[in-house]
């Protein structure tokens, strides 16, 4: 009965909801065992180093979250939590840095379009707004990787997105 509901609802909000709780409770379960071995950044060595930025690079990919992508593959290698968060916050210098080269040389028209219908002082208060709430979530994330406990969020969440897609689907 439920695998002849999940073809007859495809497009259903339903199944990225599902799909998003049982990632979060594998990850979950990941974060959990991970954190039995820890490294610092002095014990990585260069190909450690390559296979973070092989895993940053993957982020180019729609919907692919380039820090979930450094932080994961780095609790993989065995690097403590809040260090992890901090080399991904690191780590995005040179990707922010490159998204801003390649946008201005190839979107020029783009550029141009969202200034003049936007304005400078729009501009300017977006970035303010990103850049304080980008500092408040980092904050609060870096306060978080040091707890202990932090998969019960990914079990009580992946649980409460199950929940809610099985009823959406129903």
């Amino acid at each position: 009965i439920i695998s002849d509901k999940l073809l007859q609802n495809a497009y259903n909000p339903g199944i990225p909801m599902l799909i998003l709780g049982i990632a979060l409770i594998i990850d979950g379960i990941y974060i959990r065992f991970s954190r039995t071995v820890t490294k610092s950044f002095r014990d990585l060595r260069i190909k450690d180093y390559l296979i973070v930025g092989f895993a940053q690079g993957l982020a180019a990919l729609p919907g692919v979250s380039r820090s979930g992508m450094t932080v994961s593959t780095m609790l993989f290698l065995g690097v403590k939590p809040e260090d992890a968060f901090k080399y991904s916050y690191l780590a995005y210098i040179p990707a922010a840095l490159g998204a801003v080269a390649t946008t201005v040389l190839f979107s020029k028209e783009n550029i141009k379009y969202v200034v003049s219908n936007t304005g400078t002082e729009g501009i300017i208060i977006a970035v303010v707004a990103a850049l304080l709430t980008g500092l408040l979530t980092i904050d609060i994330l870096l306060r978080l990787a040091k707890k202990r406990n932090i998969y019960v969020i990914d079990f009580v969440l992946g649980g409460i997105a199950i929940v809610i897609s099985l009823l959406a689907l129903l």
